[in-house]
C-alpha cells in the first residue's frame, strides 16, 4: 500500500473524541485506494506544490523499523545520537510496539531542514501530548484545544528566555544624561561639525536659551516641536531645547519635500518649529500658521544667559520624540517614543561609550537610528561628530558607528579605520561576508534588533566572524514573544510572529486608532502591551532569537510559501556577497540580486542549494556593483524591481542533456528553450511529486532502469542529472 496524504481539520470546540473518531473513518475509507501513487493523487486533486512534508507511520515489529532507518536520520526520546539522513520528507514519526505493551515513538529527520536537537524536541513534545491524552480524567468530553499546550520544560525554557533582565534606570529623562554630564564636566567637547566644536557647558547654556523661548511660545509637556534642519550645529542644541521644555521633538529632514513636512506638521498638530536660516526656502513652500523659531549657535551664544532654568512637570511616560515611518497609506505615519523607553535603549550597553568617544551622527535625521547615534555620544561624555560629505573622513575620525549592512558593506576594508572600536548594524540582515570582514578586524560588532515602535532596539547582539547571526536576547526591561496567530506560544525552534513588550513599546500611531489597535495589543504574559512586529522569527535552544523575514514579505510561488528574506539571507552567507535581495518576477520564479558582480554564480548557487530547499533557491542570479539604496541606507526593493534582467541561459552541450531539457518540458509543461545546463528541476517548478515523473521518462525513454528518485532528487541542475545518464 501506498503512502496517503491525510488531511485534517478541526477547530478548537471539536470533540478530541468526534475529531479521531472522523480521522479513523477517513483513514478507513482510502484502503481501497492505496494502490494509487502521489503522483496521480496529487494530480486529481489539484493540490499545488507539496501534498505533504511530515510522514506518519506504524509498524509492526522492530525488525521493520530496522529496516526503514537504514536510508534515514534515527531520533527516539531517549537516545542523543543520530545517524543517517534522509532524502525524502523533513520528519518521519514512526511508532512501533514495544516489548513491554507500550509504544515505542522514534522519528526520521532530515537535517537539510532542521537541527538534531530541533527534531528530537518534536518528538518529546509528542511523547507529552500522547501522555496528556492518556492521562485525561474525561476524554469524551475533552476539545481538541487541549493539544494546545507546551511541555512543562519547553514551556519553561520559552518563558526564561522571552524577559530580558528587570533593571532600574539610571535617569528618567532622555536628556538628563547630558545635565548630568554637563554639571561634572562642562568643557569636554560634545558637538563637532566641519571643524567647530561645542563643549557640553556651550550646548547646555544654548539649548537653556532656546528653551526658553519656546516655552514662551507655548511648547511644554503634551506638545510636539518639530526640528527641521539639515546637519549642523543647532541640530542637537534644537532638540535639546524642545526637551527642556517639557515638548517632544519630532526630527525631520530639511530635505524632505515641502508637502510631505506639511502633512506631518498638521498630522502632529506641532505647536513650532525650529530650523535654520538656511532652510527659509523650504519654510516659505510650506506656509505655515505656526510659529517659526530660525535658530544659530552663533546668536545663542551671544544672547543674554537663562536665570531660571525651566522645571517641566514631565513624566518618563510623556513623548520624547516622534519618527514618521512610511504608511500604508500613502502618508507616514507618526511614531511617538516615550521617555523611559528611549532612555532603557540609551542606556544598554552603556560601557560601549566611554567618556570621550567620538560617535558618528550617520544616519538620517529622520531615522530613528539618528536618536541611538545623539543620545548615546550626550549621554556618557561622547562627542556627537556630525557626518561630513566626506564620510569616509568623518567615520575614519571616530570611535563609534551605527549604519545599516548596506552601508557598512561601502566602507569596504575596515582596515581604514583604526580609530573605530564599536560598529553597530540594524534595519536589515547581516551578510556573511560582512559579518565575517568586520568581527574578525579590531572592531566590537553589533547587530542589532528593534522596529521604532520599540524605540529603535529590543536586541542587541555581539557578533563574531564565521558564527550564525542571530539578534541574542532581549536587552533589559524588553520582552520577546514568538507567537502563532492565536497569539500562542509556538514551541522552540519553530517560525511566528515576533510580538515585543515591556518598556520599549510605544503608545501607538498618531491619529490612527484602527492600527494602533491592530499592532498594539495586551501582553498576556507580563502584564502592559505588546507590539506586533510583522517579522517572522523563531527561538533556538540557545536562548537566541533569530529574525527570519518579514510576514509581508512572504511570497506563494507554485504551492509553496516561500520568505524572501530568508532566501537572500542564504545568499549573503556566500563569503564574499556584500549584499542580495530576492524578488518575485512575472510571478513565476525567483530572481537573485546580489553584490559585486564579480561573485561566481555557481558558486553563489552552490551555497544556496546547501542551504534552502529547491524550491527557494533563485532560477535567475543578478550581479549588481552595488544595489541601490534608499534614504535610510537599507537596499531599495522598488528600484531593483526596475532593473532589466536578461535571463542568460548555458546552452546545452551533451544528447542527455538535449534529452532530459525535453522530458522536464514535457513534465512541467514548459518551453525546452528556457531551461540551461545549470537550471535547477525545482526552479522552474519541479516538486518531489514531479520528479517521479521524470524518473519514469527517463526509465521509459532512457533505458536508465536502475535510476532511483534519492538519485534524481540529489542532483537537481539539469547537468548534473544529464550526467547519471551517461554513467
Amino acid at each position: 500500500m501506498s503512502s496517503v496524504p491525510s488531511r485534517v481539520q478541526f477547530d478548537a470546540n471539536t470533540k478530541l473524541a468526534t475529531l479521531l473518531g472522523a480521522l479513523e473513518g477517513s483513514n478507513r475509507d482510502v484502503i481501497p485506494h492505496g494502490h494509487a501513487s502521489l503522483v496521480d493523487i496529487k494530480q486529481w486533486s489539484g493540490v499545488e506544490g507539496e501534498l505533504f512534508n511530515t510522514l506518519f507511520a506504524f509498524v509492526e515489529s522492530q525488525a521493520t523499523l530496522e529496516s526503514q532507518c537504514d536510508e534515514f536520520e534515527a531520533v527516539d526520546t531517549s537516545e542523543t545520537s543520530h545517524t543517517n539522513t534522509s532524502d525524502y520528507y523533513p520528519y518521519e514519526v514512526i511508532v512501533v510496539p514495544a516489548t513491554d505493551d507500550g509504544l515505542e515513538l522514534h522519528a526520521l529527520a532530515s537535517p537539510n531542514h532542521m537541527s538534531w536537537t530541533h527534531a528530537h524536541s518534536i518528538l518529546v513534545e509528542f511523547d507529552d501530548l500522547l501522555a496528556t491524552l492518556a492521562n485525561l480524567p474525561n476524554f469524551a468530553e475533552a476539545s481538541v484545544d487541549v493539544l494546545d499546550g507546551l511541555s512543562g520544560s519547553q514551556t519553561h525554557f520559552i518563558n526564561e528566555c522571552a524577559l530580558g533582565p528587570q533593571v532600574e534606570l539610571p535617569f528618567a529623562f532622555l536628556h538628563h544624561g547630558f545635565e548630568a554630564h554637563t554639571s561634572k564636566y562642562p568643557l569636554d567637547p560634545a558637538v563637532e561639525f566641519n571643524g567647530l566644536v561645542l563643549t557640553y557647558g556651550e550646548v547646555n547654556d544654548q539649548s537653556n536659551k532656546l528653551a526658553r523661548q519656546l516655552a514662551e511660545l507655548g511648547a511644554g509637556v503634551g506638545s510636539r516641536v518639530a526640528v527641521i534642519m539639515e546637519r549642523c550645529l543647532e541640530f542637537p542644541i534644537a532638540m535639546l531645547a524642545v526637551l527642556k521644555a517639557g515638548a517632544a521633538m519630532i526630527p525631520l529632514d530639511a530635505t524632505f519635500p515641502a508637502h510631505r513636512l506639511s502633512y506631518i506638521l498638521d498630522d502632529a498638530d506641532a505647536v513650532a518649529v525650529i530650523t535654520t536660516e538656511a532652510n527659509d526656502y523650504r519654510i516659505d513652500e510650506m506656509e505655515l500658521s505656526i510659529p517659526v523659531v530660525f535658530t544659530s549657535s552663533i546668536d545663542l551664544a551671544k544672547a543674554p544667559p537663562v536665570t531660571q532654568h525651566l522645571t517641566a512637570l514631565a513624566s518618563p511616560k510623556d513623548e520624547a520624540y516622534v519618527v514618521y515611518t512610511s504608511g500604508s497609506t500613502g502618508h507616514p505615519k507618526g511614531v511617538p517614543v516615550v521617555h523611559d523607553a528611549a532612555v532603557n535603549v540609551i542606556v544598554n550597553r552603556s560601557s560601549d561609550i566611554p567618556r570621550g568617544s567620538r560617535v558618528v551622527q550617520f544616519m538620517a535625521i529622520g531615522f530613528d537610528g539618528c536618536q541611538w547615534e545623539t543620545w548615546k555620544a550626550l549621554s556618557f561624555g561622547g562627542t556627537l561628530v556630525l557626518r561630513q560629505s566626506d564620510v569616509l573622513a568623518t567615520v575614519a575620525s571616530a570611535n563609534v558607528l551605527s549604519c545599516t549592512p548596506t552601508a557598512l558593506a561601502l566602507l569596504g576594508d575596515p582596515a581604514q579605520f583604526p580609530r573605530l572600536k564599536v560598529v553597530a548594524v540594524g534595519g536589515e540582515a547581516m551578510p556573511m561576508a560582512i559579518n565575517n570582514l568586520w568581527a574578525s578586524s579590531h572592531v566590537t560588532l553589533l547587530n542589532c534588533y528593534g522596529p521604532t515602535e520599540c524605540a529603535i532596539e529590543s536586541h542587541v547582539k555581539e557578533l563574531h566572524p564565521h558564527a550564525a547571526v542571530t539578534i541574542g536576547a532581549p536587552i533589559q526591561n524588553t520582552a520577546c514573544y514568538i507567537l502563532d496567530k492565536w497569539q500562542k506560544p509556538v514551541p522552540v525552534g519553530v517560525e511566528g510572529e515576533m510580538y515585543l513588550g515591556g518598556v520599549c513599546v510605544s503608545p501607538g500611531y498618531i491619529n490612527r486608532p484602527l492600527e494602533t489597535e491592530s499592532h498594539f495589543v495586551a501582553d498576556p504574559f507580563a502584564g502592559g502591551s505588546m507590539y506586533r512586529t510583522g517579522d517572522i522569527g523563531r527561538l533556538q535552544w540557545n536562548g537566541e532569537f533569530e529574525v527570519i523575514g518579514r510576514q509581508d514579505t512572504q511570497v506563494k510561488l507554485k504551492g509553496y510559501r516561500i520568505e524572501l528574506d530568508e532566501v537572500a539571507d542564504a545568499m549573503q552567507q556566500h563569503p564574499l556577497v556584500t549584499s542580495a535581495a530576492v524578488l518575485v518576477k512575472n510571478n513565476t520564479h525567483l530572481v537573485g540580486y546580489y553584490a559585486p558582480s564579480t561573485v561566481s554564480v555557481d558558486d553563489l548557487r552552490a551555497v544556496v542549494e546547501d542551504l534552502l530547499p529547491p524550491f527557494m533557491v533563485p532560477a535567475v542570479w543578478m550581479g549588481m556593483a552595488e544595489l541601490p539604496q534608499n534614504a535610510n541606507g537599507k537596499i531599495d526593493k522598488k528600484a531593483l524591481a526596475h532593473v532589466d534582467v536578461s535571463v542568460h541561459l548555458e546552452r546545452l552541450e551533451s544528447e542527455a542533456e538535449k534529452a532530459l531539457a525535453e522530458i522536464w518540458a514535457t513534465v512541467l509543461n514548459i518551453d525546452a528553450t528556457t531551461i540551461g545546463r545549470n537550471t535547477s528541476f525545482f526552479a522552474v517548478g519541479g516538486d518531489s511529486i514531479s520528479t517521479l515523473k521524470v524518473l519514469n521518462c527517463m526509465q521509459r525513454q532512457l533505458g536508465m532502469t536502475k535510476l532511483t528518485l534519492s538519485a534524481i532528487l540529489k542532483h537537481p541542475k539539469l547537468s548534473d542529472m544529464a550526467a547519471l545518464v551517461v554513467c
